[in-house]
């Protein structure tokens, strides 16, 4: 039998017992040694009892690694499906939603003008000045060909409105004409830039006529 003591020596590295024929059972502390890396121990050649607690200890070191790895390399596998799932299903909602957007541009029917994304950013010079702010987006100064001062209403980003919206808007315009009504000079229905452009009126916005803010400024400019 294996003697208990050496287990309580500190400063034990290697204890070899091979070849002793000893019987019982592998001390408990020793085999926690053993397993801790902190003993080196040989009993080969004894009776097979004596080792057969130190035996299911270092069965159950490499058990217990290749189980972390099976479950590592099974977790890993499972979210790599996952994200490839993922983003299928994105890809697939943005090409419908960029057929969506085809097909209802494809259904615009205007005798309007149809400008480009660059024509509209050379238009507003680069976006340079702002002259209102709506719940469809934000209202640029803009410039045609022959110098012509135009209003460019541009979509947010963070609009409600979309193109269905927009479509809308644009045929509603080119129904309606009256003399009081700015008229539509063109639209831009690119993918990412929808705008409407139309004549500008330097007069206020009819808010400020509503409210009575340029009604004053007109009287304290003729009183003076």
């Amino acid at each position: 039998m294996i003697p208990t003591f050496f287990a309580e020596l500190p400063s034990l590295k290697l204890l070899i017992l091979t070849g002793n024929k000893l019987v019982g059972t592998t001390p408990q502390r020793l085999c926690d040694k053993v397993q801790n890396a902190t003993l080196s121990l040989s009993i080969d050649g004894n009776h097979e009892q004596c080792s057969q607690v130190l035996l299911r200890k270092r069965k159950f070191i490499p058990v217990a690694i290749v189980a972390s790895v099976i479950f590592v390399a099974l977790l890993g596998i499972c979210i790599l499906l996952w994200r490839i799932k993922r983003r299928r299903k994105i890809s697939a909602s943005n090409d419908l939603t960029k057929k969506q957007r085809k097909e209802e541009r494809n259904g615009l029917k205007c005798k309007s003008h149809r400008f480009t994304s660059l024509e509209i950013r050379n238009m507003t010079r680069n976006f340079e000045t702002t002259i209102g702010k709506g719940g469809f987006g934000i209202v640029y100064l803009g410039y045609l060909n022959d110098g012509t001062q135009v209003a460019v209403k541009v979509l947010s980003q963070t609009s409600s409105q979309g193109a269905k919206q927009f479509q809308v808007e644009v045929e509603l315009l080119e129904s309606v004409h009256h003399r009081n009504v700015i008229s539509l000079i063109g639209y831009c229905d690119a993918e990412h830039n929808l705008a409407l452009v139309y004549e500008y009126m330097d007069q206020g916005t009819l808010k400020d006529h509503l409210s009575g803010l340029i009604t004053k400024a007109y009287l304290i400019y003729q009183i003076a």
